[in-house]
Protein backbone atom coordinates (compact mmCIF):
# COMPACT_ATOMS: atom_id res chain seq x y z
CA UNK A 1 0.00 0.00 0.00
CA UNK A 2 1.72 3.52 -0.80
CA UNK A 3 0.24 7.16 -1.76
CA UNK A 4 1.54 10.52 -1.69
CA UNK A 5 -0.70 12.95 0.15
CA UNK A 6 -1.00 16.55 -0.22
CA UNK A 7 -1.92 19.08 2.97
CA UNK A 8 -5.45 18.15 1.77
CA UNK A 9 -5.14 15.01 3.37
CA UNK A 10 -4.09 16.05 6.17
CA UNK A 11 -5.19 14.17 9.67
CA UNK A 12 -5.97 10.70 10.85
CA UNK A 13 -7.11 8.35 8.41
CA UNK A 14 -8.50 5.02 10.18
CA UNK A 15 -7.81 1.80 7.71
CA UNK A 16 -9.25 -1.81 7.85
CA UNK A 17 -7.12 -4.54 6.43
CA UNK A 18 -8.72 -7.95 5.41
CA UNK A 19 -7.00 -11.11 4.36
CA UNK A 20 -8.98 -14.08 3.38
CA UNK A 21 -8.20 -17.56 2.34
CA UNK A 22 -11.88 -17.99 0.64
CA UNK A 23 -13.12 -19.93 3.74
CA UNK A 24 -12.32 -17.84 6.75
CA UNK A 25 -11.30 -14.03 7.13
CA UNK A 26 -9.41 -12.15 9.88
CA UNK A 27 -8.47 -8.08 9.48
CA UNK A 28 -6.41 -5.43 11.17
CA UNK A 29 -7.10 -2.28 11.69
CA UNK A 30 -4.68 0.89 11.69
CA UNK A 31 -4.28 4.80 11.53
CA UNK A 32 -2.17 6.51 9.46
CA UNK A 33 -1.82 10.56 10.34
CA UNK A 34 -1.05 12.50 7.83
CA UNK A 35 0.86 15.95 8.76
CA UNK A 36 0.35 18.98 6.59
CA UNK A 37 3.91 20.22 5.23
CA UNK A 38 3.80 24.10 4.25
CA UNK A 39 5.14 25.17 1.43
CA UNK A 40 6.09 28.56 0.00
CA UNK A 41 4.58 30.70 -1.94
CA UNK A 42 5.20 30.85 -5.98
CA UNK A 43 5.87 34.34 -6.77
CA UNK A 44 8.17 35.41 -9.60
CA UNK A 45 9.24 39.05 -9.57
CA UNK A 46 9.90 40.73 -12.80
CA UNK A 47 13.95 41.67 -12.88
CA UNK A 48 13.51 44.82 -14.29
CA UNK A 49 10.46 47.35 -15.47
CA UNK A 50 11.18 51.15 -16.85
CA UNK A 51 8.75 54.26 -16.45
CA UNK A 52 8.86 57.82 -17.68
CA UNK A 53 8.57 61.06 -16.26
CA UNK A 54 4.97 62.21 -16.65
CA UNK A 55 3.81 58.71 -17.91
CA UNK A 56 1.29 56.17 -15.53
CA UNK A 57 3.41 53.53 -14.97
CA UNK A 58 1.46 50.16 -13.83
CA UNK A 59 2.80 46.32 -13.57
CA UNK A 60 0.37 43.57 -11.91
CA UNK A 61 1.88 41.27 -9.91
CA UNK A 62 0.65 37.57 -9.12
CA UNK A 63 1.83 34.92 -6.91
CA UNK A 64 0.48 31.26 -6.21
CA UNK A 65 -0.19 28.43 -3.47
CA UNK A 66 -0.30 25.03 -4.17
CA UNK A 67 -0.91 24.49 -0.63
CA UNK A 68 -4.12 27.04 -0.93
CA UNK A 69 -3.37 29.48 1.68
CA UNK A 70 -4.37 33.49 1.54
CA UNK A 71 -1.43 35.20 0.65
CA UNK A 72 -0.08 38.51 0.90
CA UNK A 73 1.96 40.74 -1.60
CA UNK A 74 4.22 43.40 0.09
CA UNK A 75 6.76 46.28 -1.51
CA UNK A 76 9.87 47.43 0.13
CA UNK A 77 11.73 50.24 -0.65
CA UNK A 78 9.37 51.95 -2.83
CA UNK A 79 9.82 55.97 -4.09
CA UNK A 80 6.83 58.39 -2.65
CA UNK A 81 4.87 58.45 -6.29
CA UNK A 82 4.80 54.49 -6.50
CA UNK A 83 1.74 52.90 -4.87
CA UNK A 84 1.04 48.96 -4.27
CA UNK A 85 -2.51 48.37 -4.52
CA UNK A 86 -3.69 44.64 -3.49
CA UNK A 87 -6.37 42.83 -5.20
CA UNK A 88 -6.57 40.03 -3.25
CA UNK A 89 -5.97 36.44 -4.30
CA UNK A 90 -2.26 37.03 -4.17
CA UNK A 91 -2.83 39.93 -7.05
CA UNK A 92 -1.67 43.48 -6.45
CA UNK A 93 -0.49 46.29 -8.89
CA UNK A 94 2.49 48.87 -8.57
CA UNK A 95 1.12 51.94 -10.03
CA UNK A 96 2.16 55.85 -10.14
CA UNK A 97 3.26 58.52 -12.23
CA UNK A 98 6.62 59.74 -11.78
CA UNK A 99 8.25 63.42 -12.40
CA UNK A 100 11.43 64.02 -14.30
CA UNK A 101 12.38 65.13 -11.19
CA UNK A 102 12.23 61.16 -10.44
CA UNK A 103 14.51 60.03 -13.05
CA UNK A 104 17.15 57.53 -11.95
CA UNK A 105 16.89 53.85 -10.55
CA UNK A 106 14.83 52.11 -7.97
CA UNK A 107 15.51 48.76 -6.59
CA UNK A 108 12.34 47.77 -5.01
CA UNK A 109 12.25 44.09 -2.79
CA UNK A 110 8.70 42.54 -3.95
CA UNK A 111 7.30 39.48 -1.46
CA UNK A 112 4.53 37.40 -1.33
CA UNK A 113 3.91 35.74 2.13
CA UNK A 114 1.52 32.87 3.09
CA UNK A 115 1.85 33.52 6.71
CA UNK A 116 4.67 31.26 7.46
CA UNK A 117 7.00 31.36 4.59
CA UNK A 118 7.71 34.25 2.59
CA UNK A 119 8.98 34.39 -1.10
CA UNK A 120 11.01 37.54 -2.27
CA UNK A 121 12.33 39.41 -5.56
CA UNK A 122 14.16 42.24 -6.45
CA UNK A 123 12.66 44.49 -9.41
CA UNK A 124 15.06 47.12 -10.73
CA UNK A 125 12.56 50.47 -12.08
CA UNK A 126 14.11 52.96 -13.74
CA UNK A 127 12.89 56.21 -14.74
CA UNK A 128 13.94 58.00 -17.55
CA UNK A 129 13.28 61.90 -18.47
CA UNK A 130 9.82 62.21 -20.67
CA UNK A 131 8.70 65.62 -22.07
CA UNK A 132 10.57 68.64 -21.21
CA UNK A 133 8.09 71.26 -19.10
CA UNK A 134 8.83 75.08 -19.96
CA UNK A 135 10.03 76.64 -16.63
CA UNK A 136 7.32 79.42 -15.63
CA UNK A 137 8.00 83.05 -14.68
CA UNK A 138 6.30 84.32 -11.62
CA UNK A 139 5.14 87.33 -12.77
CA UNK A 140 5.51 90.87 -11.70
CA UNK A 141 3.68 93.54 -12.71
CA UNK A 142 3.53 94.71 -16.37
CA UNK A 143 4.49 97.99 -15.36
CA UNK A 144 6.91 99.30 -12.79
CA UNK A 145 7.39 103.11 -12.02
CA UNK A 146 10.58 104.66 -10.62
CA UNK A 147 12.01 107.72 -9.84
CA UNK A 148 14.63 109.85 -11.92
CA UNK A 149 17.94 109.92 -10.09
CA UNK A 150 16.96 107.06 -7.70
CA UNK A 151 17.81 103.13 -7.35
CA UNK A 152 15.53 100.52 -9.22
CA UNK A 153 15.64 97.02 -8.58
CA UNK A 154 13.24 94.05 -9.61
CA UNK A 155 13.58 90.69 -8.63
CA UNK A 156 12.72 86.94 -10.56
CA UNK A 157 11.87 83.88 -9.64
CA UNK A 158 11.35 80.42 -12.10
CA UNK A 159 9.22 77.56 -11.42
CA UNK A 160 10.46 73.93 -13.05
CA UNK A 161 8.81 71.51 -12.76
CA UNK A 162 11.56 69.25 -14.29
CA UNK A 163 14.51 70.54 -11.87
CA UNK A 164 16.55 71.79 -14.87
CA UNK A 165 19.12 74.78 -14.09
CA UNK A 166 18.15 77.67 -15.31
CA UNK A 167 19.65 80.30 -17.14
CA UNK A 168 18.37 83.91 -17.49
CA UNK A 169 18.99 86.66 -19.82
CA UNK A 170 17.41 90.00 -21.49
CA UNK A 171 16.41 91.69 -24.37
CA UNK A 172 16.20 95.37 -24.86
CA UNK A 173 18.24 95.94 -21.76
CA UNK A 174 18.85 99.99 -21.13
CA UNK A 175 22.39 100.33 -20.37
CA UNK A 176 21.78 101.62 -16.93
CA UNK A 177 20.11 97.99 -15.82
CA UNK A 178 22.66 95.06 -14.99
CA UNK A 179 21.11 91.38 -14.59
CA UNK A 180 22.47 89.32 -12.24
CA UNK A 181 21.49 85.11 -12.77
CA UNK A 182 22.08 83.61 -9.57
CA UNK A 183 21.84 80.31 -10.68
CA UNK A 184 19.13 78.95 -8.33
CA UNK A 185 16.36 79.84 -10.30
CA UNK A 186 16.27 83.89 -9.65
CA UNK A 187 17.68 86.48 -10.49
CA UNK A 188 17.74 90.57 -10.48
CA UNK A 189 18.00 93.50 -12.84
CA UNK A 190 18.79 96.80 -11.08
CA UNK A 191 20.66 99.73 -11.38
CA UNK A 192 20.73 104.00 -11.07
CA UNK A 193 17.80 105.78 -12.74
CA UNK A 194 19.30 108.35 -15.45
CA UNK A 195 18.07 112.21 -15.45
CA UNK A 196 15.16 111.38 -17.67
CA UNK A 197 11.12 111.11 -17.38
CA UNK A 198 9.75 108.13 -19.77
CA UNK A 199 9.12 104.35 -20.28
CA UNK A 200 11.80 101.80 -20.55
CA UNK A 201 10.50 98.40 -22.15
CA UNK A 202 12.65 95.00 -22.12
CA UNK A 203 12.41 91.51 -22.10
CA UNK A 204 13.37 88.86 -19.21
CA UNK A 205 14.16 85.01 -20.75
CA UNK A 206 14.56 81.58 -18.85
CA UNK A 207 15.90 79.05 -20.41
CA UNK A 208 16.06 75.75 -18.99
CA UNK A 209 18.72 74.29 -21.55
CA UNK A 210 16.25 71.43 -22.67
CA UNK A 211 14.58 74.06 -25.14
CA UNK A 212 11.71 75.73 -22.55
CA UNK A 213 11.76 78.92 -22.25
CA UNK A 214 9.74 81.40 -20.47
CA UNK A 215 9.51 85.36 -21.05
CA UNK A 216 7.89 88.17 -19.33
CA UNK A 217 7.85 91.57 -21.37
CA UNK A 218 7.87 94.83 -18.88
CA UNK A 219 7.98 98.77 -18.97
CA UNK A 220 9.59 100.69 -16.18
CA UNK A 221 7.96 104.18 -16.36
CA UNK A 222 10.19 106.86 -15.03
CA UNK A 223 8.13 109.60 -13.53
CA UNK A 224 8.99 112.49 -10.85
CA UNK A 225 7.48 112.63 -7.87
CA UNK A 226 4.99 114.85 -7.05
CA UNK A 227 7.05 118.57 -5.96
CA UNK A 228 7.08 118.90 -2.75
CA UNK A 229 8.71 118.34 1.53
CA UNK A 230 9.38 114.49 1.39
CA UNK A 231 11.45 114.41 5.26
CA UNK A 232 13.36 117.19 5.50
CA UNK A 233 14.20 117.83 1.76
CA UNK A 234 11.90 120.15 -0.52
CA UNK A 235 11.83 118.57 -4.52
CA UNK A 236 11.18 120.30 -7.23
CA UNK A 237 10.90 118.59 -10.38
CA UNK A 238 10.79 120.20 -14.18
CA UNK A 239 9.76 118.66 -17.53
CA UNK A 240 11.50 117.66 -20.35
CA UNK A 241 10.44 121.17 -21.62
CA UNK A 242 12.22 124.57 -21.39
CA UNK A 243 11.89 125.19 -17.19
CA UNK A 244 11.89 128.02 -15.42
CA UNK A 245 12.34 127.40 -11.86
CA UNK A 246 12.78 130.20 -8.58
CA UNK A 247 13.22 129.31 -5.20
CA UNK A 248 13.28 132.21 -3.07
CA UNK A 249 12.49 133.05 0.82
CA UNK A 250 8.69 134.97 1.34
CA UNK A 251 7.15 136.15 4.39
CA UNK A 252 10.05 137.51 6.26
CA UNK A 253 11.74 133.74 5.51
CA UNK A 254 9.52 131.77 7.31
CA UNK A 255 8.63 130.27 4.01
CA UNK A 256 10.04 129.01 0.77
CA UNK A 257 8.40 130.03 -2.36
CA UNK A 258 8.45 128.03 -5.41
CA UNK A 259 8.02 129.67 -8.85
CA UNK A 260 8.27 126.55 -11.62
CA UNK A 261 6.88 127.59 -15.08
CA UNK A 262 4.40 130.26 -13.51
CA UNK A 263 2.72 128.23 -10.96
CA UNK A 264 3.40 129.58 -7.52
CA UNK A 265 3.28 127.09 -4.29
CA UNK A 266 4.59 128.29 -0.80
CA UNK A 267 6.54 125.99 1.42
CA UNK A 268 7.25 126.17 5.21
CA UNK A 269 10.89 127.05 5.89
CA UNK A 270 11.50 125.51 9.27
CA UNK A 271 10.70 121.90 7.37
CA UNK A 272 13.55 122.14 4.81
CA UNK A 273 16.74 121.61 5.93
CA UNK A 274 18.23 120.40 2.16
CA UNK A 275 16.63 121.37 -1.80
CA UNK A 276 16.60 119.45 -4.77
CA UNK A 277 15.60 120.66 -7.93
CA UNK A 278 15.57 118.18 -11.26
CA UNK A 279 15.20 119.61 -14.36
CA UNK A 280 15.63 117.19 -17.34
CA UNK A 281 16.09 117.99 -20.81
CA UNK A 282 15.24 120.96 -22.41
CA UNK A 283 17.13 124.78 -22.03
CA UNK A 284 16.09 125.72 -18.27
CA UNK A 285 16.93 128.25 -15.92
CA UNK A 286 17.32 127.84 -12.30
CA UNK A 287 17.94 130.13 -9.40
CA UNK A 288 17.96 129.60 -5.98
CA UNK A 289 18.01 132.66 -3.07
CA UNK A 290 17.04 130.73 -0.35
CA UNK A 291 20.01 131.34 1.67
CA UNK A 292 22.30 128.70 3.25
CA UNK A 293 20.39 126.04 2.71
CA UNK A 294 22.19 123.23 0.87
CA UNK A 295 21.23 122.56 -2.64
CA UNK A 296 21.49 119.75 -5.36
CA UNK A 297 20.97 120.87 -8.81
CA UNK A 298 20.10 119.56 -11.56
CA UNK A 299 20.24 121.09 -15.28
CA UNK A 300 20.11 117.44 -17.57
CA UNK A 301 20.01 118.12 -21.39
CA UNK A 302 20.02 121.63 -22.82
CA UNK A 303 21.42 124.89 -22.56
CA UNK A 304 21.23 125.41 -19.18
CA UNK A 305 21.63 128.61 -16.87
CA UNK A 306 21.76 127.40 -12.80
CA UNK A 307 22.72 129.67 -10.32
CA UNK A 308 22.85 128.30 -6.43
CA UNK A 309 22.51 130.16 -2.90
CA UNK A 310 24.48 131.03 0.11
CA UNK A 311 24.98 127.15 1.42
CA UNK A 312 27.52 124.38 -0.09
CA UNK A 313 25.31 123.27 -2.92
CA UNK A 314 26.12 120.73 -5.35
CA UNK A 315 25.06 121.94 -8.74
CA UNK A 316 25.75 119.74 -12.43
CA UNK A 317 25.07 121.02 -15.41
CA UNK A 318 24.36 117.80 -17.42
CA UNK A 319 24.50 117.92 -21.51
CA UNK A 320 24.85 121.21 -23.39
CA UNK A 321 26.09 124.79 -23.36
CA UNK A 322 25.74 125.42 -19.88
CA UNK A 323 26.45 128.42 -17.38
CA UNK A 324 26.76 127.72 -13.87
CA UNK A 325 27.05 129.96 -10.84
CA UNK A 326 27.84 128.63 -7.25
CA UNK A 327 27.61 131.78 -5.33
CA UNK A 328 28.01 131.56 -1.74
CA UNK A 329 29.46 128.79 -0.01
CA UNK A 330 31.32 125.92 -0.60
CA UNK A 331 29.62 124.86 -3.67
CA UNK A 332 31.06 121.65 -6.11
CA UNK A 333 30.21 122.78 -9.62
CA UNK A 334 30.17 120.05 -12.39
CA UNK A 335 30.20 120.66 -15.93
CA UNK A 336 29.24 117.58 -17.36
CA UNK A 337 29.08 117.60 -20.99
CA UNK A 338 28.93 120.56 -23.07
CA UNK A 339 31.60 123.24 -23.64
CA UNK A 340 30.19 125.18 -20.26
CA UNK A 341 31.28 128.32 -18.26
CA UNK A 342 31.26 127.73 -14.12
CA UNK A 343 31.87 130.38 -11.76
CA UNK A 344 32.08 129.97 -7.98
CA UNK A 345 32.05 133.24 -6.86
CA UNK A 346 32.65 133.09 -2.75
CA UNK A 347 32.95 130.77 -0.78
CA UNK A 348 36.08 127.57 -1.39
CA UNK A 349 34.55 126.03 -4.15
CA UNK A 350 35.19 123.00 -6.34
CA UNK A 351 34.84 123.21 -10.42
CA UNK A 352 34.87 120.26 -12.82
CA UNK A 353 34.36 121.28 -16.43
CA UNK A 354 34.02 117.79 -17.55
CA UNK A 355 33.80 117.18 -21.74
CA UNK A 356 34.10 120.19 -23.98
CA UNK A 357 35.95 123.29 -24.38
CA UNK A 358 35.06 124.74 -20.74
CA UNK A 359 35.87 128.13 -18.86
CA UNK A 360 36.12 127.74 -15.04
CA UNK A 361 36.46 130.43 -12.86
CA UNK A 362 36.84 129.91 -8.73
CA UNK A 363 36.10 133.45 -7.54
CA UNK A 364 36.85 134.16 -4.32
CA UNK A 365 38.60 131.56 -1.86
CA UNK A 366 40.94 128.98 -1.62
CA UNK A 367 39.02 126.56 -4.76
CA UNK A 368 40.37 123.74 -7.07
CA UNK A 369 39.59 123.98 -10.38
CA UNK A 370 39.85 120.64 -13.07
CA UNK A 371 39.40 121.07 -16.42
CA UNK A 372 38.91 117.88 -17.61
CA UNK A 373 38.54 116.39 -21.10
CA UNK A 374 38.56 119.65 -24.06
CA UNK A 375 40.74 123.01 -23.96
CA UNK A 376 39.80 124.66 -21.02
CA UNK A 377 40.32 128.29 -19.52
CA UNK A 378 40.90 127.82 -15.81
CA UNK A 379 41.19 131.52 -14.13
CA UNK A 380 42.16 132.33 -10.04
CA UNK A 381 41.90 135.74 -10.12
CA UNK A 382 40.98 136.58 -6.22
CA UNK A 383 45.25 136.63 -4.81
CA UNK A 384 44.34 133.76 -2.89
CA UNK A 385 45.85 129.94 -3.23
CA UNK A 386 43.88 128.06 -5.35
CA UNK A 387 45.09 124.44 -7.12
CA UNK A 388 44.25 124.61 -11.65
CA UNK A 389 44.44 121.19 -12.65
CA UNK A 390 43.98 120.82 -16.97
CA UNK A 391 43.05 117.21 -17.31
CA UNK A 392 45.15 114.40 -17.78
CA UNK A 393 48.90 114.39 -18.59
CA UNK A 394 49.40 113.75 -22.32
CA UNK A 395 45.60 113.56 -23.37
CA UNK A 396 46.01 116.14 -26.46
CA UNK A 397 44.21 118.81 -25.10
CA UNK A 398 45.77 122.33 -24.45
CA UNK A 399 44.28 124.11 -21.35
CA UNK A 400 45.42 127.56 -20.12
CA UNK A 401 45.28 129.44 -16.80
CA UNK A 402 45.24 132.50 -15.35
CA UNK A 403 46.36 133.41 -12.13
CA UNK A 404 47.08 136.68 -10.02
CA UNK A 405 49.16 134.94 -6.76
CA UNK A 406 52.79 132.97 -6.15
CA UNK A 407 50.53 130.51 -3.82
CA UNK A 408 48.86 129.32 -6.85
CA UNK A 409 49.34 125.64 -7.66
CA UNK A 410 49.34 124.67 -11.30
CA UNK A 411 48.78 121.19 -12.96
CA UNK A 412 48.72 119.97 -16.11
CA UNK A 413 48.58 123.40 -17.55
CA UNK A 414 49.68 123.90 -21.18
CA UNK A 415 49.81 127.60 -21.41
CA UNK A 416 49.43 130.84 -19.14
CA UNK A 417 47.58 133.65 -19.87
CA UNK A 418 48.47 137.35 -19.56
Amino acid sequence: MSGTPTNANAGLWSITLFASDGSAQINQQFTIDVAAVNHAPEFVVPAAASAAGGALFSLPLAASDIDGDGLVISAAGLPTWLTLTSQGSGSATLSGTPTNLNVGNYYIELGASDGVATTTGILTLTVARGANHAPILQQKLVTWYAHPLSTWAGDFAVTDADGDAITFSAIGLPGWLKLADHGDGTASIGGQTPDVIGDFSFTVLASDGQGGQASYSTTITLAPVPDGVSGDTLYVWGTNSNDQIALYPYDRGSGIRVSKNGVITNYRAAAVKKICVYAFDGNDSISITTGLIPTYLLGGMGDDALSGGEGADIITGGGGRDLIFGNGGADRLNGSGGSDKIYGYAGSDRLFGGDGNDTLDGGYGIDWLRGEAGNDVLLSRDKTRDVLIGGEAGDGFTDYAQIDSAWDELHEIESLLD
